[in-house]
């Protein structure tokens, strides 16, 4: 027994067009903010750190994906580190915690330094910024080409939080 009387392709449609419109919403409230908007908004830890020029903190999220009926799509986006079909995306966010890059999504198999080298997040970066990145994250090189700098963080293996 059916209980809605339309194709199941239809809300799938639907729910695709509703993604679309909410990206066109949402993307205009992801901007790289100014460097004297960055100054004013450093939060006090920062500041205590020693990282009050930091610009932006990057890592790569994933999400699971179900299996791709088509091989090549499949094999894109299987990831062995995960064991897992997923869609990989790198974020960039503000010291005070607001989005200032998404990129687009990539199949698991890409690896965080190519994310990186699709060039597109590096565009953004100015002279003199400086990027905090998780230890996953070999790009230091790619980030000076731009003049700026990498911090990454000390090894936390065996320390509790």
């Amino acid at each position: 027994m059916k209980i809605l009387p339309f194709v199941s392709k239809f809300p799938s449609s639907i729910f695709k067009e509703w993604i679309r419109r909410l990206a066109e919403v949402l993307e205009k409230l992801i901007r790289v903010p100014s460097k004297k908007q960055y100054r004013r908004r450093v939060p006090a830890q920062f500041l205590k750190e020693n990282w009050s020029k930091v610009t932006a903190l990057i890592d790569c999220s994933e999400i699971f994906i179900d299996r791709a009926f088509n091989l090549d799509a499949r094999a894109l986006t299987f990831s062995l580190y995960k064991s897992h079909n997923n869609v990989k995306f790198l974020l960039a966010c503000t010291p005070s915690g607001k989005m200032s890059f998404v990129s687009k999504l990539y199949g698991g198999r890409t690896s965080d330094k190519q994310m990186i080298q699709l060039r597109v997040f590096l565009k953004q970066i100015r002279l003199g910024d400086v990027i905090f990145a998780d230890r996953g994250f070999s790009v230091k090189d790619l980030v000076a080409e731009r003049g700026a700098s990498l911090i990454l963080p000390a090894s936390t293996k065996g320390k509790n939080n």
